[in-house]
């Protein structure tokens, strides 16, 4: 053999061990384009659940919030509504201490002081009312002072030691549970 095959025979050889790193390679390209398909794909599904999962929570975030500003103006107004309705309950407390009947309600707040109270109380009540306790004087001792209420009294014991506030503001004041309550109707 001479120089010249083997020159060829080793071009040949060179030539077939080309061909064979450019198959590996290419065969190995193509393994390296599919595994990066492959994770590509892996990290877009990834993506999508974790923002569908973040839309879920902020879509739940958005209607609990208008949820509870529903709540809060449904309370306003009805906060709203009591308001205007115990109003209206005082301007009825001032019409009740206008009226014929209060003497005789004055009269039953009495006795209910003086079964709590001993016969010898003092009473503190309007400038209107001190007629109608002047009246009762065997009974009941009136201060001078001028009591700023809608109606009723505060009456104290023959020793100042003891009180029993029965202005109509504080009776309400007691009672605006019960009154809230009856005004919705909610036994």
């Amino acid at each position: 053999m001479g120089a010249e095959a083997l020159l060829r025979a080793v071009e040949e050889k060179r030539v077939r061990t080309l061909g064979l790193i450019e198959a590996e390679h290419e065969a190995r390209k193509r393994e390296i384009a599919e595994a990066a398909r492959k994770k590509v794909a892996e990290i877009a599904e990834a993506a999508g659940r974790e923002a569908a999962a973040l839309s879920r929570k902020e879509a739940e975030r958005v209607l609990g919030a208008a949820k509870l500003q529903a709540k809060q103006k449904v309370f306003d107004a009805t906060e709203q509504m009591l308001e205007q309705n115990m109003a209206e309950v005082r301007g009825v407390l001032s019409e009740i201490s206008a009226s014929a009947s209060y003497k005789s309600l004055l009269k039953r707040m009495v006795r209910y002081a003086q079964g709590r109270l001993g016969k010898g109380m003092r009473v503190r009540c309007r400038r209107e009312d001190k007629p109608f306790f002047a009246a009762q004087a065997q009974k009941v001792k009136v201060d001078t002072a001028d009591l700023k209420c809608i109606g009723g009294f505060v009456a104290s014991d023959e020793a100042g030691t003891l009180e029993l506030d029965l202005r109509f503001e504080e009776l309400l004041r007691l009672n605006e549970e019960k009154i809230r309550t009856a005004i919705w109707g909610k036994e």
